[in-house]
């Protein structure tokens, strides 16, 4: 795989950019792409996405001619790019080539216009477009890619579920895998992932995070959660207990008084710091009480 980096990145964002407004679609602008796409993953133009090519003939499709129809916001010839990158089998160097044009083409047209022809389409498709799209972005395919949540929101929450992105999150968390806190990504995600969140609060198995008392005021409140390192020692935090956190978060007030965020944590701060991996079943009622309350005022 040919190294990735941001000026790289930033470099095919103005190639493709060039690309689609300066009158390529239609005219061999597939080939262009696809050039393009193979000299970032595999060093050199003239490759041209050959493999990827291959594997698409041999299902019946000609994929350049899918990629310059693509070009030109063909909705119809993105559902067939979207359904050859889960069925036709690309593997290897076929499966970057075609990752690295599933990125350029998502940054060429748009978060907006990417999304909104991904969203119709199978969840197993979505899926595996999105795994496509990390590993053009960064040379990984996990949900945890924060610069793909962040710059492309609406194609990032159609190509993994509020479920999916929550239990990644919440599984994964260690310094190791995270340069930034999941914490804050599932906190984002709002009210809908209270469901999956609760559904982990019977779950005493230990996560690599040690979460303190919430510090600050109205202006800079923060919980003091640390994230370690798979060799760092007790004491740790539970599954049931991070996902109690970000609950809390999704909780808090948008903005109010040094006592208002205190009335939210004040509450919980005795389930953090026991570490015994439980969640007490009179915090669990609390919670529901309040997500119950929140659907009921929403259905008015």
């Amino acid at each position: 795989m040919h190294e990735r980096s941001y000026v790289m990145r930033y470099y095919l964002m103005l190639a493709l950019s060039m690309l689609v407004t300066g009158g390529c679609a239609g005219s061999h602008g597939g080939r262009a792409l696809m050039e393009e796409a193979s000299r970032v993953e595999f060093g050199s133009a003239s490759y041209s996405c050959v493999e990827t090519i291959a594997v698409a003939k041999a299902t019946g499709y000609d994929y350049e001619k899918v990629v310059d129809q693509c070009l030109s916001k063909d909705k119809h010839a993105l559902h067939t790019l979207f359904w050859l990158t889960e069925h036709a089998g690309f593997d290897a160097a076929s499966s970057q080539g075609n990752a690295t044009v599933l990125g350029l083409l998502l940054i060429g047209l748009g978060d907006k216009f990417f999304a909104e022809c991904l969203e119709p389409e199978p969840l197993a498709v979505r899926n595996q477009v999105g795994q496509q799209i990390d590993y053009a972005i960064d040379g990984e395919r996990r949900i945890e890619n924060s610069e793909f949540r962040v710059k492309f929101p609406r194609t990032y929450a159609a190509s993994f579920t509020v479920t999916d992105r929550v239990k990644s999150f919440v599984y994964s968390c260690r310094r190791e895998v995270h340069g930034w806190q999941p914490h804050y990504a599932v906190a984002e995600v709002g009210v809908e992932a209270v469901p999956t969140l609760l559904s982990m609060m019977d779950d005493q198995r230990k996560v690599w995070v040690r979460i303190g008392a919430p510090q600050g005021g109205p202006q800079s409140w923060r919980v003091d959660v640390n994230y370690l390192f798979a060799d760092d020692e007790e004491p740790r935090n539970s599954v049931a207990e991070f996902a109690l956190l970000c609950i809390c978060m999704i909780r808090e007030p948008r903005s109010g008084s040094t006592e208002d965020f205190a009335s939210i944590w004040d509450l919980v701060l005795h389930e953090f710091k026991d570490y015994d991996g439980r969640v007490s079943d009179e915090t669990i009622d609390e919670i529901k009480k309040w997500y119950d309350s929140m659907l009921a005022n929403a259905g008015r």
